[in-house]
């Protein structure tokens, strides 16, 4: 919602997600997402009940799947788009 490359990627493709980044002027990308799985799940996957996909259906899907989430962000200064963003205001 706030990588303004993303964005400006949905204005050209006429879709309906948020453009919140290019609104606010924020311009966040991310780079990297790491779950730590919970060991009910990892056990699941090692004993072979469920593999890769299945494990990221869970996570998408079911709670307590993950105890937490790293999210790594590079944040833009100034956005990628500010230049763009300045044109439509006016």
């Amino acid at each position: 919602m706030f990588d303004q490359k993303v964005n400006f990627e949905s204005i050209e493709r006429k879709l309906s997600d948020s453009t919140f980044g290019l609104y606010h002027g924020v311009d966040l990308e991310v780079y990297d997402v790491t779950y730590n799985i919970v060991e009910y799940w990892l056990r699941q996957q090692k004993e072979g009940l469920i593999g890769p996909k299945q494990l990221d259906i869970n996570l998408n899907t079911m709670s307590n799947v993950a105890e937490s989430v790293n999210i790594f962000i590079k944040i833009h200064k100034p956005g990628r788009f500010e230049d763009w963003v300045k044109t439509q205001q006016r």
